[in-house]
């Protein structure tokens, strides 16, 4: 795996939920210890371990990709971060990742990276309540957001000004 291997133990994630599921967990949706949304996506597994590829996505990614307007690919290659952390985990372990390799997004092998058409699609998505429970809350959290910022400041002038008689 090209990339820069990390210490393992940085990475502290919680489990909010599975975004897909086949016969196990493959599109999990975790959030760090500041809140910060990501998706962790199992990638393949050999003799010794699973690994999964980590990335960042904002809110605003992870609701259009439930509104159709981007899909899983878009989502990795266009993460705030420019990069992916690729997890790797003991088969029989569990726990925390045994090794963490940062690969820049253009490094990402292909075989990993969904296909071009990997858009949402509720009735196809095996775990499709915890999905659409997340998208009302996205869409709350970013409409609440959008209020407060179009709420107009008080101009310093006009506070500032005598009463006019």
């Amino acid at each position: 795996m090209k990339g820069i291997d990390i210490p393992p133990t940085t990475i502290m994630v919680e489990v909010k939920g599975e975004i897909l599921i086949y016969e196990a967990p493959l599109i999990e949706h975790v959030v760090n210890d500041r809140g910060e949304d990501f998706l962790l996506k199992w990638s393949d597994t050999d003799q010794e371990v699973d690994r999964w590829m980590l990335y960042r996505t904002p809110p605003s990614s992870l609701l259009d990709f439930f509104n159709k307007k981007v899909n899983l690919r878009d989502l990795i290659n266009n993460n705030p971060d420019g990069f992916v952390l690729f997890l790797e985990y003991e088969i029989q372990g569990g726990g925390q990742p045994v090794r963490v390799t940062k690969t820049n997004t253009g490094e990402i092998p292909p075989g990993y990276l969904p296909f071009e058409d990997s858009y949402y699609d509720k009735g196809g998505f095996m775990y499709y309540e915890y999905c659409e429970q997340l998208r009302q809350q996205l869409e709350a959290r970013l409409t609440s957001n959008q209020l407060y910022k179009i709420r107009p400041e008080p101009s310093p002038t006009v506070l500032n000004e005598p009463p006019t008689e």
